[in-house]
Parts: C-alpha cells; structure tokens; sequence
C-alpha cells in the first residue's frame, strides 16, 4: 500500500488509474440514485453524470458492496482513448452514521477480489471512514489497511488542484 497526498480526481490520477475508488453508503433515495451527498462521494457525483443514479443501481440489486458502478471513458490531451473503472467503496450503512470498520475491511477484501479479477495494477482510494467518517487514520484505519493492501493500491489524502 502507498499513501499519497492528491486529488484522486485530477488528470495525474485519472491517467494512472485502472480503478478509482469513491467512499459510500447503502442508502437509496425515492429517486433510485444513491445519497453521495458530501466529501468524496459528492465529488464523484458532481464530476460523473448520473453515477449517482448508477450506484443506486448497484446498491438495489447487489447491496451495499465494493463493486464497479461505471467505466469513465474519455481522449487524453494526445487523443489516446483512456478507461478507468469508478467502483463504491462502502465504508457506512446509512450516510448519517460514523464509519463501520468491519465494513471497511468487508469492502477492502471485496476490492482486493475485483482487482485480482480484473488485473488492475494501479487503483486509488479515498483514506477510507477518516473525514466524514469519523474513524482515526492513525490507530484504526492505516494498521488495518498495510495488514491486507499491497503496492497496488494507492491511499490518497485530498489536496485541491
């Protein structure tokens, strides 16, 4: 595991990428779409048109998972066509409660499976269940995280730019 200080949504990353991670819950509003209402989830839903809609989607039919919600396709500055898998990384049951630490650890095994299955070398996550979340980086999140990640995961602590 290697942790970074970045926006997991700049151009760097989005290049680097086989998987980028956004943290999420299992609520689905009347709508179908997925409450991603504040932090990074937000980000993603303010970046990707109707991932919100698609993580409700994914969350109806198969719970409250770590699972591909969509593909992002776009041409890098050089008109090479770039893909990268956006995939929920539940780290709360419901948006209003503090971070579940078994569900993160349920989610970090869950992601570890999708990328082995998928030959993903390079996938990005959110430091899971510290911002909104309320967990402590140090004692809680970090040790379980360096037990079960290897290099090919990348934990980022947001900067803007």
């Amino acid at each position: 595991m290697r942790v970074f200080r970045t926006n997991i949504l700049s151009k760097n990353v989005m290049r680097a990428a086989d998987a980028i991670c956004f943290t999420s819950n299992g609520v689905i509003k009347k709508n179908g779409s997925l409450v991603m209402g504040a932090g990074v989830a937000k980000a993603f839903r303010d970046r990707f048109d109707g991932i919100d809609a698609e993580a409700g989607k994914c969350v109806k039919t198969f719970g409250n998972i770590c699972q591909r919600v969509a593909f992002h396709i776009w041409r890098d500055d050089d008109g090479t066509p770039q893909k990268v898998a956006l995939i929920a990384f539940p780290t709360k049951h419901h948006w209003r409660n503090p971070s579940d630490i078994k569900l993160i650890e349920k989610s970090v095994d869950e992601l570890i499976a999708l990328a082995d299955d998928n030959n993903w070398n390079s996938i990005y996550i959110p430091a899971p269940g510290v911002s909104h979340g309320g967990l402590d980086w140090k004692t809680e999140v970090r040790p379980l995280l360096e037990k079960k990640l290897d290099d090919r995961f990348i934990i980022t602590f947001y900067q803007k730019g």
